[in-house]
C-alpha cells in the first residue's frame, strides 16, 4: 500500500510557510508523502523545508504591486494557477489536504457586543 499524501497550500509570508514546514515534518514523521503547493513569494522559505517533500509552485498575483500593465494582467495570473491548482488536486487527490493563511479584519467586528471576536 502506498503511503497517504498530504497536500499543503502556503505562501506568501514566513508566518504561513514556518508552521507549515513544521506540519510536513511531523507528518512525514508518521508516514506520509507531503507536497506543499505555493506560490514564488512562499517558495523563498521552502530551503528548510524536508528534502522528501515535493514543492510546487504556482502562479499568483496582487493588484498591489506594479503598473498598470501588471495590474490587468493579474487576473489572468490569479485564473491560471487556480486552474493549475485544481489540475493538480484532482491528478494526485490526496488523502487530506491543509490550507495556512491569514485573514485581515479592517475593522472590529459589529455583530454584537458580546462577540468573542471583537478587537
Amino acid at each position: 500500500m502506498t503511503q497517504p499524501l498530504l497536500l499543503i497550500a502556503a505562501g506568501g509570508t514566513g508566518g504561513h510557510m514556518f508552521p507549515a514546514q513544521a506540519l510536513a515534518e511531523a507528518m512525514l514523521k508518521k508516514g506520509w508523502r507531503v507536497k506543499l503547493s505555493t506560490d514564488a513569494r512562499g517558495a523563498r522559505y521552502t530551503g528548510g523545508f524536508p528534502h522528501s517533500t515535493e514543492i510546487e509552485q504556482i502562479s499568483s498575483a496582487t493588484f498591489a504591486r506594479g503598473g498598470v500593465l501588471a495590474k490587468v494582467a493579474v487576473p489572468f495570473r490569479i485564473a491560471t494557477g487556480v486552474i493549475g491548482a485544481v489540475v493538480k488536486l484532482l491528478r494526485d487527490r490526496p488523502a487530506s489536504s491543509w490550507a495556512l493563511a491569514a485573514t485581515r479584519r479592517s475593522r472590529p467586528c459589529r455583530r454584537r457586543p458580546s462577540c468573542a471576536c471583537r478587537g
